[in-house]
């Protein structure tokens, strides 16, 4: 029996057990017995008129974008203990972005708990185009501050007997990876009057200290930032060729911390003059966060001095 629910059931979730499965397959029978409180299908497949479904007080069914799917779950406090991510959510539930990439995982990251079983069965080939790896193996989704590490009891653990896809043929080559996240690699130093922080991390994370968040573009569909009215977010590509009109736009709109990513290419130094040599109010603090090891080295040696 299915009961209709409002987004503020979902703070109910709030220290329980919880798997998300996204773009996901349709209910099926056995989900009632896995180990967690909750079960979240999302799919936007399911019917939107009929908004959230509570299933027997466990399954939960939410007819979203996969991206607003996070928002709202971000909003109401809910961290997730397993992540399915089968058929590289490219196949199943309407969806128009595979959720095993790093940029869906930055999006990811703030719901995660630290410990997390994550499940996939995504195969790509590597940068060397030879071969194939799976994603867990490859640089990309577990490139950040997250690793992989031995399966203990206080992950969550499902039998690779139990079929999470409606067709079994989905499930070949399905992995279950136990993964932890782990601090990211920081540094922080002045430039002149302003902080500039430098995180191996999502931008994401960060988000709440922000007055402004400045971003690359998303797809059109993506409604991560659906109902956001707390808070300034700007496109990369209003400041790509000018970046001192991050600076000017600052100090016009009062913005003391402002969340960025790598969008400069080599030329940080460039920009990390222009801050020096700033002598407005705003903004006090800079925060760099980049998913790929290798990105904003330039901006690490300059505030490390």
């Amino acid at each position: 029996m299915k009961t209709k629910i409002d987004l503020s059931f979902l703070h109910n979730l709030k220290g329980r057990r919880v798997l998300l499965y996204v773009s996901s397959s349709k209910t099926q029978s056995h989900y009632m017995d896995l180990p967690f409180d909750y079960v979240i299908l999302n799919s936007k497949n399911f019917p939107r008129r009929d908004g959230i479904q509570l299933i027997k007080n466990k399954i939960i069914e939410m007819p979203f974008d996969n991206n607003m799917a996070l928002r709202v779950l971000k909003n109401a406090g809910v961290k997730i203990q397993c992540f399915v991510a089968l058929q590289d959510g490219c196949n199943e539930g309407g969806n128009y972005e595979c959720v095993n990439t790093p940029q869906f995982f930055g999006r990811l990251s703030p719901i995660l708990d630290d410990k997390v079983l994550y499940i996939t069965n995504h195969w790509d080939f590597n940068r060397t185009g030879i071969g194939i790896n799976n994603v867990v193996s490859s640089i990309g989704f577990l490139s950040t501050h997250y690793k992989k590490v031995e399966l203990t009891d206080d992950f969550p653990k499902i039998e690779n007997t139990v079929r999470l896809c409606e067709h079994i043929k989905d499930e070949e080559h399905r992995v279950d990876v136990p993964i932890e996240r782990v601090d990211p690699k920081t540094a922080e130093g002045k430039v002149g009057t302003i902080t500039i922080k430098v995180s191996h991390s999502s931008v994401w994370d960060y988000e709440d200290d922000f007055d402004c968040l400045i971003h690359p573009p998303l797809a059109s569909e993506n409604q991560y930032l659906i109902d956001i009215k707390d808070r300034q977010y700007r496109l990369l590509n209003e400041y790509e060729n000018n970046p001192e009109k991050i600076l000017h736009d600052a100090n016009e709109n009062k913005w003391s911390s402002i969340g960025l990513v790598p969008f400069f290419g080599s030329r940080y130094n460039q920009f990390l003059d222009l801050c020096e040599q700033w002598n407005k109010p705003y903004p006090k603090k800079l925060h760099f966060c980049h998913m790929e090891e290798r990105d904003l080295s330039e901006v690490r040696k300059r505030i490390s001095g």
